[in-house]
């Protein structure tokens, strides 16, 4: 049987794009990110260009990967 329990809050879901700094950067700003991370991020800025239509771009830079905030 599974006991019930009441009043147990719910662990808080951290979504990508507040991991990320998307929702922070003005166009022109950037981070450095380590490479293993590019699959990760480039899909929370596809997310969350879907969902506030500012666009990013990721490219390979010496000891890992920067991406910028272009529109």
């Amino acid at each position: 049987m599974f006991k019930i329990e009441k009043n147990v809050p719910a662990p808080i879901k951290r979504h990508p794009s507040t991991i990320y700094p998307y929702g922070e950067m003005e166009v022109g700003d950037s981070f450095f990110a380590p490479e293993e991370m590019k699959t990760r991020l480039r899909t929370a800025a596809t997310v969350f260009k879907r969902k506030t239509g500012r666009n990013f771009t990721i490219r390979q830079v010496e000891g890992g990967i920067r991406v910028w905030r272009v529109a």
